[in-house]
């Protein structure tokens, strides 16, 4: 239950006539690029890392939209399908309807087979970022996002719910005012639409990769494949060093098989 205090099953409850006054509400919002204050305050909670996890550093703050709110980015998640689609780099799997993550390891695997029968050599490597959802940086992502095309409608709305987004924070099982913490990276748990905004940026490091090696496929698949650093110039920069560095590579070893 969120602190707006419905639960799943009470809202599943509810008549159409009342979910239709919630489109309008939603509409409303939209047109005037605002969101309700009270779906704005969201609960974090501490999860321990590991077992013995005593240290504040030890903690992940995990923060949980409520049913309402939820339920709307889940709408525009559908609504927002043939955007995505636009622009999607073909080799991303993750959260692309009708594929799976899985599909990324195909190709690989059936060039490691022949390898292994000819007892020849396969050169590979993975990029893994680490803490790959919570590095994004609202300013700079929704930078990205109003680029990419996204419908100003909605990215007024999700942009004003992450400049106001109030998180709650749960100490020793109980919430408190003076508890509020307000964050400039990290997007909530329960929001859907985070995984368009993670393959938005593997297509960014894809693209920029095959520009510059024609025959380079990558398979991005979420954080195994992609990075994001805390400003759009060190994001490009980075992308460009690990571009010159497997261009190198490749043209150092011409006849070096080789996969992501």
């Amino acid at each position: 239950m969120g602190l707006d205090g419905w639960r799943h099953e009470e809202c599943k409850q509810l008549p159409i006539y009342v979910w239709n006054l919630r489109a309008q509400l939603d509409n409303m919002c939209e047109s005037l690029g605002v969101w309700p204050e009270s779906l704005m305050i969201t609960p974090t909670t501490m999860i321990p890392k590991k077992d013995c996890a005593a240290g504040p550093l030890d903690q992940r703050p995990i923060t949980v939209f409520s049913h309402l709110c939820r339920a709307y980015i889940g709408i525009k998640w559908q609504q927002l399908q043939g955007w995505h689609g636009a622009w999607i780099h073909p080799s991303v799997r993750g959260a692309v309807p009708r594929h799976e993550a899985l599909e990324c390891t195909w190709s690989i695997q059936m060039q490691i087979e022949p390898v292994l029968c000819a007892n020849t050599s396969l050169f590979g490597g993975m990029l893994d970022a680490n803490k790959y959802f919570d590095s994004f940086r609202h300013f700079p992502t929704l930078q990205l996002l109003s680029a990419a095309g996204l419908p100003k409608n909605f990215l007024k709305v999700y942009s004003f719910i992450y400049k106001h987004l109030k998180r709650l924070c749960k100490i020793n099982g109980t919430f408190s005012p003076s508890n509020f913490v307000n964050a400039t990276n990290r997007f909530a748990q329960g929001d859907s639409f985070v995984l368009m905004i993670a393959n938005l940026s593997a297509t960014v490091w894809a693209r920029a990769i095959t520009a510059r090696i024609p025959r380079a496929i990558p398979n991005t698949q979420g954080s195994n494949s992609a990075f994001y650093s805390k400003t759009l110039s060190t994001y490009y920069i980075k992308i460009r060093i690990t571009v010159m560095v497997l261009v190198s590579i490749i043209e150092t070893s011409p006849s070096l098989s080789w996969f992501f």
